[in-house]
């Protein structure tokens, strides 16, 4: 993919966010650049619930059988601030992963990325990006990546905001009595 063809993913994605209905549109738009831009065919996009358990919320290419084994699975907390990314070049090789080494065995994923997404500087969630062989970024790829992760992050972090705030209402009514 040239340099247009990724810019037009980005510009699809943006429109895509700018009016989209649903969380799962948006889930699905940012998948769809994820794999135009970054040219690969397994990705995750995974959010903080209110428990502060990080989940799957869309996926390309994942077993459900590897989604459950890894879920909340993360190097961060929501109150992590600003996080960078974290790249797991050899997943087979990275003792910190050593729980997962069968699973990803199973799924044929030797590199990892671990995207932040993040909102007033905090973890709202990640991207996660899958490769089969072992993995190292190119400058142009970090900056598509970052360049996602600034659309999407932001989105996001908006819609956890908004999704926190009313779960929070009914108990904030019953403590008040209003």
């Amino acid at each position: 993919m040239d340099a247009v063809q990724r810019l037009q993913s980005f510009l699809r994605l943006t429109e895509a966010v700018s009016r989209a209905t649903s969380m799962a549109e948006v889930y699905e738009a940012a998948l769809d650049c994820v794999e135009q831009c970054l040219g690969v065919t397994r990705a995750s996009l995974l959010l903080f619930d209110p428990d502060g358990v990080m989940r799957f919320k869309a996926w390309r290419g994942l077993s459900d059988v590897y989604r459950a084994r890894v879920e909340g699975h993360t190097p961060w907390t929501p109150e992590t601030v600003t996080p960078p990314p974290l790249v797991a070049t050899d997943v087979l090789a990275d003792a910190d992963l050593a729980a997962y080494h069968d699973v990803f065995r199973r799924e044929n994923i030797r590199g990892l990325v671990f995207v932040p997404l993040t909102g007033g500087g905090k973890v709202v969630g990640k991207f996660m990006i899958y490769y089969a062989d072992p993995v190292t970024e190119s400058a142009e790829v970090r900056r598509y990546r970052e360049l996602l992760r600034a659309i999407c992050g932001r989105h996001l972090s908006a819609t956890a905001a908004a999704t926190m705030e009313s779960l929070a209402r009914p108990a904030i009514h019953l403590v008040h009595g209003a």
